[in-house]
């Protein structure tokens, strides 16, 4: 597989490097056969990005319900001045 630089700025590739199992497993979560054909690559790619997306919008969701419980039994108003608190912090920051 191969690992490809982009200018984030204009989106012009910059640099491909051949990649092994390992390092491309670390980079896109997974890895592709070395000898994947563009457009094997470009289903692969759409795969996972259909996969992660997925992945991304149930952990939101689950954060969310675990906040929820982090903060089961506290006063609502203590957690207004804790708030507050926070925010005056970061104004001085």
């Amino acid at each position: 597989m191969s690992k490809v630089n982009v200018n984030a700025a204009d989106g012009e590739v910059k640099n491909v490097v051949n990649m092994g199992r390992d390092e491309a497993s670390k980079y896109y979560g997974s890895w592709c056969s070395p000898n994947a054909n563009p457009a094997t690559i470009v289903s692969w790619c759409d795969q996972r990005i259909q996969m992660y997306n997925e992945w991304i919008k149930n952990c939101q969701a689950l954060k969310r319900e675990m906040q929820k419980e982090l903060i089961k039994g506290f006063d609502p108003a203590e957690i207004q001045a804790l708030l507050a608190e926070n925010d005056a912090q970061v104004a001085k920051a």
